[in-house]
């Protein structure tokens, strides 16, 4: 719970950008954020600091690029734990640069959810003859940090999209304790990965599932690429269908998969098959 709420935005190089940043301040009224752009030469940065509960930010440096950045922080302390919730989310759609998103959870009702630090990280690059999108959805309350994109805007139902001669995506997330889930898909052609949810605790997470959502975890493209998943824990990782033990030191049970394709290549939703989903603690 606060008062103070931070809010820059760092414009470099606007050309032929629409920047609209729109907040309210009323003490315990939802304090909103959004921005929206789109056009040429487009450099811009923000960042939202909700008091110290959480921080939203965004980056985009691209020939061409439209999309829009929207941060609500609530001011509501439920339970009275001096926590407020907050939500963020970006839509963002990239042609010849990069597109990036984070959110770092910076407060928790430690005694009964431990501390605090939960962090998720996106990125989107495609080359000028070619785009690259995203769409996610982030939520921070006193318990945890979540990606909840059930029911939220979507590109056809995917967290990411590419369709170009060189194309990088770049999703992962970590807990407080520093176990971490990740996957990245970069080469050439055409992706399609939907992510539908994590959840993020003191010393556990989920990647791909969990958040209240249903699991919808899958990877569809066509080119020659690389997609890689991986994982590190400091008690387990479980991960298309393997499980590693730790010792209970930091990333001590690590797993990864590779796979480099020329060609159609998918892997099923977890739901009927060993997707990409994973277990972290």
């Amino acid at each position: 719970m606060k008062k103070l709420f931070g809010i820059f935005f760092g414009v470099l190089l606007i050309f032929g950008l629409v920047l609209v940043p729109v907040g309210t301040a009323r003490a315990d009224d939802p304090t909103i954020v959004n921005v929206n752009w789109g056009g040429t030469g487009v450099v811009v940065t923000g960042t939202v600091t909700a008091g110290n509960d959480a921080i939203h930010s965004f980056t985009v440096n691209a020939l061409s690029s439209s999309g829009q950045f929207n941060v609500t922080d609530y001011n509501n302390n439920p339970y009275t734990y001096n926590v407020d919730s907050t939500v963020s989310n970006i839509q963002a759609l990239v042609s010849g640069g990069t597109a990036t998103y984070t959110t770092l959870r910076t407060d928790s009702y430690v005694p009964m959810y431990g501390a605090a630090g939960q962090n998720t990280f996106s990125g989107i690059m495609a080359s000028p003859d070619g785009t690259a999108g995203m769409a996610m959805w982030t939520n921070t309350n006193y318990a945890s940090a979540q990606e909840a994109n059930y029911g939220r805007p979507s590109l056809g139902g995917n967290q990411f999209t590419a369709n170009a001669s060189s194309f990088q995506i770049i999703h992962q997330v970590w807990d407080s304790a520093g176990d971490t889930a990740y996957l990245t898909n970069f080469g050439s052609g055409v992706s399609s990965i939907s992510c539908m949810s994590s959840d993020l605790g003191a010393g556990s997470l989920t990647f791909g599932k969990g958040a209240g959502c249903y699991t919808k975890a899958d990877f569809n493209g066509n080119g020659a690429q690389t997609l890689e998943f991986g994982s590190a824990g400091h008690s387990s990782v479980s991960q298309f269908g393997f499980n590693v033990p730790g010792n209970g030191s930091a990333n001590s049970a690590t797993l990864t998969t590779t796979i480099t394709f020329i060609g159609a290549f998918s892997t099923p939703n977890p739901s009927t098959g060993p997707g990409f989903s994973a277990n972290v603690d």
